[in-house]
């Protein structure tokens, strides 16, 4: 269920792009743009005053880059979801959002319907990536599991159905799109994700099927 009022912060060094998306923002229901601003410094100081639910973070910045202010605003509240937006989806920015603590990361040439979709699932807590991002994402960790010469047992650390619901989360799917799939409740998802952060030992879905594949249960 998405949250019914979500506050936002936009942040990019593009006065016109910044603007577009707070008009676009603020025509729709239950989103409120409490504010923006040019460059991550500006990003981290705003944040101690105006605490917003999910931040839309512009990567390349002057003064203070995106990564930078996502690592220092994650640091200090955890809470705060944070999509990033990038021209780009080269594999260093995507990797060093994720390992930054962003909920998700996309293409600044996405559509409207999906920018908005990204901003109400984000502020859930889920985590939803661009699904180019995504192919990025499993095969850097599907290369990085078979460098690391993890033991066979490791890859038993989950069970079948959690594995199942991990494969989905990485694939871009919500809890709701999930329970579908699988034909289980949503209540019963949210049970397997607790269960996975506490066995992959991490606090958010990125992380997890970052861990995940990692340790090549991929």
């Amino acid at each position: 269920m998405f949250k019914k009022n979500i506050n936002v912060l936009v942040v990019d060094d593009h006065s016109i792009l910044r603007e577009g998306l707070c008009e676009i923002l603020k025509k729709e229901e239950g989103i409120t743009v409490i504010g923006s601003c040019s460059n991550g410094q500006e990003a981290v100081d705003l944040v101690k005053n105006t605490k917003p639910d999910v931040i839309l973070m512009d990567i390349e910045m002057p003064v203070m880059d995106g990564v930078t202010a996502a690592r220092a605003i994650k640091q200090d509240f955890p809470d705060i979801e944070i999509i990033m937006l990038s021209m780009y989806d080269d594999d260093k920015n995507v990797f060093e959002s994720i390992k930054a603590g962003a909920t998700g990361y996309i293409l600044k040439n996405v559509p409207r319907e999906e920018l908005i979709k990204c901003v109400r699932v984000a502020s859930t807590g889920e985590s939803l990536i661009d699904s180019s991002v995504a192919r990025k994402l499993i095969d850097k960790f599907v290369y990085m599991s078979k460098e690391s010469g993890k033991e066979e047992e490791e890859k038993c650390i989950v069970s079948k159905r959690e594995l199942e619901v991990l494969k989905l989360v990485a694939n871009g799917n919500s809890n709701i799109e999930i329970s579908k799939k699988l034909f289980i409740s949503d209540k019963t998802v949210k049970a397997h994700m607790r269960a996975i952060f506490k066995k992959l030992k991490v606090a958010d879905r990125a992380q997890a099927v970052g861990e995940a594949m990692k340790m090549g249960l991929f």
